[in-house]
């Protein structure tokens, strides 16, 4: 995940976390078997495309566990986790710009309108660098 800008601009805007109870005072309840879905407003300033993920884990474990989040529309996000063992479980939401994606999607726009993509892929080609995950 890319590092926050030196001048304290952020990008991603997370709110609206739930399932909490006074901002997180007070535990919310599950039993063993039932799972914990999770939604947040997840949001960022121009088109850029976003990746989210929720990070969980149980309190004496330590062991953090990731999953996506999926859009369910009007810039909220959705995932679950389940509560496999008794205990107290911690989860947080990390949002981000996917480069790759926006880039994708602008590129997939470009192709449906039928522009000339000669320049496009060539000057792109050297920034596959950029996404070294990706082949």
């Amino acid at each position: 995940m890319p590092e926050e800008p030196v001048d304290g601009r952020r990008r991603v805007v997370i709110e609206c976390v739930r399932p909490e109870i006074d901002c997180g005072q007070f535990a919310i309840k599950r039993v063993v078997g039932e799972t914990v879905v999770v939604e947040a407003d997840i949001f960022a300033d121009g088109h850029d495309q976003l990746g989210c993920q929720i990070l969980y884990w149980r309190e004496s474990d330590q062991k953090v566990q990731t999953l996506p989040m999926e859009p369910i529309g009007n810039d909220r996000w959705r995932a679950e986790f389940p509560v496999q063992c008794i205990g107290r479980y911690r989860y947080t939401v990390e949002g981000w710009i996917d480069h790759f994606k926006t880039w994708r999607d602008d590129l997939i726009k470009r192709i449906d309108a039928g522009q000339d993509l000669h320049v496009e892929y060539r000057s792109e080609r050297s920034s596959w660098k950029m996404w070294p995950h990706v082949r």
